[in-house]
């Protein structure tokens, strides 16, 4: 005979098993590694990204959350009150476009494009369309 599965439980996620965010997170001392996987956790069972997840249950700043994308990413943050824009970028890319996709073309660097995101955990998905 077999028992209805229990839709309560808690499931178990080791150590590793953590995303990027959440490891280093917890590696770093900003989050304790049961609220780790608390908040992946509830970010599958709410189908919603982790970082939202810390920011707004675990008490993660938006600052914290960027610093810790520059290190999973190995990517330089850029103060937009600094570096202004290459508006012609936008008007080249859509700014329709860039709302939708939440990429923002801001400035050429040599024959590179430096784009602003909110979601670099999403950023891979679009490489090949930047590309072109």
């Amino acid at each position: 005979m077999s028992t209805a599965p229990d839709y309560n439980a808690k499931p178990t996620l080791p150590f590793q098993e953590l995303s990027p965010l959440t490891h280093l997170l917890a590696v770093e001392g900003k989050l304790s590694h049961a609220d780790g996987i608390d908040a992946e956790v509830m970010a599958i069972r709410a189908g919603i990204r982790v970082a939202d997840v810390v920011q707004s249950c675990f008490d993660i700043s938006a600052y914290t959350l960027a610093e810790a994308y520059s290190t999973i990413y190995q990517a330089q943050r850029v103060n937009p009150t600094e570096c202004l824009p290459d508006a012609q970028l936008l008007t080249t890319f859509g700014p329709a476009r860039a709302l939708s996709l939440r990429l923002l073309p801001w400035q050429k660097m040599g024959t590179d494009t430096i784009i602003l995101t909110d979601r670099p955990d999403h950023f891979d998905r679009h490489i090949e369309m930047l590309r072109e």
